[in-house]
């Protein structure tokens, strides 16, 4: 489970407009624009394997993080399975939470 700290820090980069969703993020990776990328547990077998197929080929990081649900409460946002993060700075600060 991610820390609430994790949380704001990603919810202050949605303000930030660092971060792209779904079908975005995926463009993000291929566009040699994402920095990291999170997965919520709950997303479906094949689109995992869609997400950790495109970011082995384009050597991007990958995290899994909690249910959708938690990132609603956080973001907003209903029904969000990936996360590209665009920025590297949010990356990195991301990944040490």
């Amino acid at each position: 489970m991610a820390s609430k700290a994790f949380y704001q820090l990603l919810g202050l980069a949605f303000r930030a407009s660092k971060l792209s969703f779904g079908e975005n993020a995926i463009e993000s990776i291929r566009a040699n624009q994402s920095h990291l990328v999170l997965i919520t547990n709950d997303i479906s077998a094949r689109s995992q394997k869609k997400v950790e197929d495109k970011c082995s080929f384009y050597h991007v990081e990958m995290l899994k993080i909690d249910d959708s649900q938690t990132l609603a409460c956080y973001l907003g946002k209903n029904n969000i399975k990936v996360i590209s993060i665009n920025d590297i700075g949010f990356a990195k600060s991301l990944k040490m939470k």
